[in-house]
This record gives structure tokens, C-alpha cells and sequence, in this order.
């Protein structure tokens, strides 16, 4: 079988408790005046999150504009690299701004006898893939980060002494800012096009995804909140600093139109030893719980899923008390 294996089936199941217990209290309220914080709260469950920018979809549809308008935005993902038990926020950039390319390299190919007569496109290509890293190394402020990871490389039918005459390649341009993302773009295209040209290639294609990815961005103001909601959840009683990270999320486009804090909830297990595990231990055995992120052996500490809750429902509705003192409708 395949397995998406990034716990997303989790997120949803954590949403859905969170709100079985804010419509609990809604209805317990029911017969005794009003929800004791006045307001709306805006359950999401965004579809297509990797690869079909579901949420930028959901904010052209008008989720966050839509009658009442949204004033905060939260989401949170599982992370195997924080111990069961934290929380993980930052202020700031919380996840990466990315893109995806994919470039066809055309030359003229041949037997590889005579590679005097060919224009190869094998050789650009591996000289590609060396040049492109300097747009990090020697292109970005060192101070700023980026990533350009080349992934995939087709070239050829799988004959021994046949030189191609088109290579395809394929990769991902990541940056925590959008302006840098961009800039990283724009570069790597450069470097393309003169690289071929050096090898009497051409660039005859060059495509991006159909919807890059901003940047997540934590908003600064809404830091307090985010970080006291993490701190009343997490075994510390505070929440856990993070670094920001190169991985990406549609999220961002929520972040972008309202103020926004996204959270890491730990499932790497109690850090005394061996990881969280689950599994029967007969059939299946018992599967550590720190395996990164889309790992053929991800596997989710389900413990955590309690904890997850409690934080949906304290930022709901920590928000909404916060939103009626400042008169907020």
C-alpha cells in the first residue's frame, strides 16, 4: 500500500475534537444565556494542503472574508523531531516560502563514440546541478537561508552508447522570506540558461509549480497569546522555542491575510531513552514515533492527539475573550 505519512489524518481528528467540545459548551449554555465569549469561531479543514494549494483556494472562496470576518488564524502540524509533551511557536517565520521547477536542457544527440558531433545534455546537466548551488553559497546574504535541492534528472532511453539529446530536470527552491524566493527563482533560470549556453544547449522548457508557496509568518503581535495557549498544554508549562524551518505550508496564505501563529506539536516521545512507540507488538511490532516527516515508517504517537485538542480549544477560545475585551464584534 502507499501512505501519505505526515499525520494529517491526526490534524483533522484533533480539529474535530476541539469542536465537538466548543459546541459541548455552546450547547450547555444553551438554556443558561449566552456562550460565555461572544463571538464565531471558524472551523477549517483545507483540502489538497501539499501540491494543490487547497487553502489559497479556500481564501479566494472567502474563508477569511466571509461574514464575520476572520480576525486570527492557527493551525499546527505533528513534529517527530520535538519530544511528546512540547509545543513548539515562534515569532516570525515559522515555515519556508517554496517552489518547484522543472527544466528541459536540449542539445543534439548521438553515439557516444563520437561526442564531438553531439551537443550533450547529460554533462550540462551535472554542471547545472553544481552551478545552481551558488545561488545560495554566493548569491543570498549569508545571513538569510535558502535551499535549491535538484531531485530528479531523465535523460535517455537506458541505452549504453547513445548519447540523449534532452535531459529533464526537476527540483525545489525553498526561502523564509517571499522577496528571497524570488530572488532564488529569477537566479535559477539565470544560471539555466547561460549554463546551457555554455554547452551549445538550449533551455526549451522551463516551468514552476502553479501556485508557490509563501512563506509562514508568525504574526509578532499575536506571539503573547500563541505562546501562553502552547505554554498551558506542554508538560513544561512553557512553550518550546523553535527554529524556523525549510519545510512548507499552504497555510501561509492564511497568514497572509490575517494575523496567524502556526504551531509544531511534539510526538518524538519523553527524550529518557527510546522514542514513543505504537503498534500492537505482535503483527506489526513497535514503531518509534520520531521518524521524520513522510518517512516510510512515520508513525504517529496518538497520546498526543489529547494535547492537540486542548490546544485548538484554548486558542479558540482564549481568543474569543480576548477579541470581546478589546470590543471586538
Amino acid at each position: 500500500g502507499k501512505m501519505h505519512a505526515c499525520g494529517h489524518d491526526s490534524h483533522m481528528t484533533m480539529l474535530l475534537g476541539a469542536t465537538y467540545l466548543i459546541k459541548s459548551l455552546e450547547d450547555a449554555q444553551s438554556n443558561n444565556g449566552k456562550f460565555p465569549f461572544p463571538g464565531t469561531i471558524r472551523i477549517i479543514f483545507q483540502p489538497a494542503e501539499e501540491g494543490g494549494a487547497g487553502a489559497k483556494r479556500m481564501r479566494e472562496e472567502g474563508v477569511l472574508t466571509n461574514f464575520p470576518p476572520v480576525k486570527y488564524a492557527f493551525g499546527m502540524h505533528v513534529w517527530p523531531t520535538l519530544l511528546s509533551g512540547q509545543v513548539g511557536v515562534r515569532s516570525g517565520a515559522m515555515l519556508a516560502a517554496q517552489d518547484n521547477f522543472t527544466l528541459v536542457l536540449s542539445g543534439v544527440g548521438g553515439h557516444a563514440a563520437f561526442p564531438h558531433l553531439c551537443r550533450d545534455p547529460v554533462v550540462a546537466s551535472a554542471a547545472f546541478v553544481m552551478n545552481v548551488q551558488t545561488l545560495v553559497s554566493r548569491g543570498m546574504n549569508p545571513l538569510e537561508s535558502g535551499v535549491v535541492s535538484v531531485t530528479h534528472i531523465d535523460a535517455g532511453d537506458g541505452a549504453h552508447n547513445i548519447i540523449p539529446s534532452r535531459a529533464t530536470i526537476r527540483g525545489t527552491i525553498r526561502a523564509l522570506s517571499d522577496d528571497a524566493l524570488s530572488q532564488l527563482r529569477d537566479g535559477l533560470v539565470h544560471v539555466a540558461t547561460k549554463t546551457a549556453e555554455a554547452h551549445g544547449l538550449s533551455v526549451s522548457s522551463t516551468e514552476f509549480a502553479k501556485d508557490s508557496y509563501p512563506a509562514t509568518m508568525n504574526d509578532d503581535g499575536l506571539f503573547p497569546l500563541a505562546s501562553r495557549c502552547a505554554g498551558l498544554v506542554s508538560d513544561s508549562g512553557k512553550h518550546t522555542p523553535v527554529d524556523p524551518t525549510m519545510g512548507a505550508e499552504d497555510f501561509g496564505y492564511l497568514a497572509q491575510g490575517v494575523p496567524a501563529a502556526f504551531f509544531f506539536l511534539g510526538q518524538g516521545g519523553d527524550g529518557q531513552g527510546d522514542a514513543a512507540t505504537s503498534g500492537c507488538g505482535k503483527c506489526c511490532g513497535r514503531v518509534p514515533t520520531n521518524l521524520g516527516l513522510h518517512h516510510p515508517e512515520f508513525n504517529l504517537d496518538e497520546e498526543v492527539m489529547k494535547r492537540g485538542v486542548a490546544l485548538f480549544l484554548n486558542l479558540a477560545l482564549r481568543s474569543l475573550k480576548e477579541l470581546s475585551e478589546e470590543g471586538e464584534n
